[in-house]
């Protein structure tokens, strides 16, 4: 009786399994047919495309022997309708191209496998390179592969490379988590030497994404997280914003918005190889920066001149030996005109803004900054930094509620005998 009941339960295991695994390989299989049904669709459409292009050209011959007698036709044949078509058949083109890449985006493609490994068992040989990288992947994925086979069929015996692994996966979700795990990985090997995984496309869309190699290397190595997304387009972070683009092209619009960007990649094989790019067009404000201060305090400026695109922001930075210096002024002198006291700070305090204008004083480092935003081409001058003291042997008095005026006049190589002083208080 005992026996009876164990061998239906068993049974009942067994037909419930069975049944288990049909509803998901038809699940799968009407995810497959969808897919397939999609494509054909597409396909139908790029050949009424296709056909609707081959016959357009009779009727249009017809038109042309009567336009030939008009004498402007000359002048036509960049004509609206005719660019129009030249868009049509582009779009043809693209549509072939998305169409073959669709039918490849299940594929993995696999290089640097020896010829000799298995020729004709390559659908094990994946497994086997599953095994030994993704071992956690394997419980995960169904590893069903629909095709397995080398490209090209026939081996080139010039060639010194082995040929290349092509393994259809039956979902492209699984082909993109394996690569994933790739990535992630970066050293993928087979028998412990190094190969490589890649997606499979069409030959169109890897020339388009090799065309981005350099300028992905360039974002890469300045931390701009660049990423390549289906098919062929260049991804990348600036500025706290994710932008994308599908060519070069657009991408140079893009850029010569932004300078640091438009400097990073003006260099050969860049965005900007073999581009005119004298439509590029920005303004500059020119700063030269004096070598010295004023009022007899050792000050060092460190830049001679600098020069910053309109409307950014210009840094002037200064530093200074005397720790007993107390007020710190910065001047402006334009082409043929004394210096002018534009802004200053005391060592009390650390920043002072007035307009445009901002100083920074670190005093513990005996350093000071001077931000001009927004700049102009009126701001193009030249600027010193300075640092005064108001401490004098035997007593030493801060006074903070005094405003420090634009000087009436200014002179060089003063000595002390030279000097005299009168002070006038409310015009007395």
């Amino acid at each position: 009786m005992e026996e009876n009941k164990r061998l239906d339960i068993e049974f009942k295991t067994t037909v419930i399994r069975f049944f288990k695994n049909f509803m998901e390989k038809a699940d799968k299989f009407n995810e497959t047919l969808e897919d397939m049904k999609k494509d054909q669709l597409e396909i139908k459409h790029t050949l009424t495309e296709v056909k609707n292009i081959i016959q357009r050209p009779n009727s249009r011959l017809e038109d042309r022997k009567h336009q030939l007698k008009d004498l402007e036709y000359k002048e036509a044949k960049d004509t609206p309708p005719e660019k129009h078509e030249e868009k049509r058949i582009q779009k043809v083109e693209d549509s072939v191209r998305s169409l073959w890449d669709n039918f490849k985006r299940t594929n993995i493609r696999i290089m640097g496998v020896p010829e000799e490994e298995r020729e004709q068992d390559a659908e094990n040989l994946f497994e086997e390179i599953m095994n030994e990288n993704f071992p956690h992947l394997m419980k995960e994925i169904d590893l069903q592969v629909q095709e397995a086979h080398r490209t090209p069929n026939k081996r080139n015996p010039k060639r010194t490379t082995p040929r290349h692994i092509i393994i259809k996966m039956p979902r492209a979700k699984d082909k993109e988590r394996i690569l994933q795990a790739a990535r992630e990985k970066q050293l993928v090997t087979y028998k412990g030497a190094p190969i490589r995984l890649s997606a499979n496309f069409s030959t169109e869309t890897m020339q388009a994404r090799r065309e981005w190699q350099e300028i992905f290397k360039v974002m890469n190595s300045r931390n701009l997280q660049p990423r390549l997304l289906y098919p062929a387009k260049l991804s990348f972070r600036i500025e706290g914003q994710i932008k994308s683009f599908t060519d070069k092209k657009k991408l140079k619009e893009f850029i010569t918005t932004k300078p640091v960007l438009y400097e990073m990649l003006k260099g050969p094989q860049l965005v900007l190889s073999g581009e005119n790019d004298e439509d590029v067009h920005w303004s500059f404000v020119h700063v030269p920066v004096a070598a010295a201060g004023l009022h007899g305090e050792k000050v060092d400026q460190h830049l001679s001149t600098l020069s910053v695109q309109e409307e950014n922001t210009a840094v002037i930075t200064c530093s200074y030996s005397d720790s007993s210096s107390e007020y710190f002024p910065w001047y402006k002198q334009e082409p043929g005109k004394g210096p002018q006291l534009i802004i200053g700070i005391r060592s009390n305090k650390d920043k002072n803004a007035a307009g445009r204008l901002t100083v920074f004083l670190n005093k513990t480092a005996k350093h000071l900054s001077l931000h001009i935003a927004a700049t102009q081409p009126g701001d193009s001058a030249v600027y010193f930094c300075a640092a005064r003291t108001h401490c004098f042997p035997g007593t030493c008095i801060l006074y903070t509620n005094l405003r420090v005026g634009q000087p009436l006049c200014f002179g060089t190589d003063l000595q002390a005998q030279h000097l005299s002083y009168c002070l006038f208080a409310n015009g007395k």
